[in-house]
């Protein structure tokens, strides 16, 4: 008998290859076969850029080579680069066209007071010359990195969020202790 592959004789129990390296050799073939048979390949085209046929690996793929490729994206921009210096407008950048939602801290009205419980004496301070002021957002609390297997350092607070808090009235106790030791 002799091998499917390269037609050397068999020796010894081997039945259709000679070698692993006959036997992998005919996998991998019918398997590009059978892929073939299910992935045709797509229709030959014409490259954007050189105008060359050549066979595209993907709906998406309309240049030859990676030269060609460059050279289109380049041509392309010095086209759109003439578009923008003939019409001004289209300098303008899309997310640029929208106006930032921004709220100006300073201008908002203090929240509306008819659902608290002291709204009548609310009321009387507005009416007698007092301002409401809203104070800036608070800080957020500090949170440990992602991952951290060692909380050596944290509190139970600090996890939590209240560590500024708590980090402010060690300071104001470090402080008092050296005042008082001097």
């Amino acid at each position: 008998m002799k091998c499917k592959v390269c037609g050397n004789k068999l020796s010894g129990r081997k039945r259709v290859f000679c070698s692993q390296s006959c036997c992998v050799y005919s996998k991998r073939k019918s398997n590009q076969e059978n892929y073939r048979k299910y992935n045709p390949f797509l229709p030959k085209r014409k490259c954007v850029s050189c105008s060359k046929e050549f066979q595209p690996r993907g709906e998406s793929h309309q240049c030859c080579s990676n030269l060609c490729r460059e050279s289109y994206r380049k041509q392309q921009n010095r086209i759109r680069a003439k578009i923008r210096a003939d019409n001004p407008k289209s300098n303008v950048k899309y997310w640029e066209t929208f106006t930032p939602q921004v709220k100006d801290t300073t201008r908002l009205s203090p929240l509306p007071v008819s659902n608290s419980g002291y709204s009548d004496s609310i009321k009387e301070y507005l009416d007698n010359g007092g301002e409401i002021k809203l104070l800036p957002a608070q800080l957020n609390g500090r949170t440990p990195e992602v991952n951290l297997t060692n909380l050596s350092g944290w509190s139970v607070e600090s996890l939590f969020g209240f560590g500024f808090e708590i980090d402010l009235l060690d300071n104001l106790v470090e402080t008092v202790e050296e005042a008082d030791a001097y």
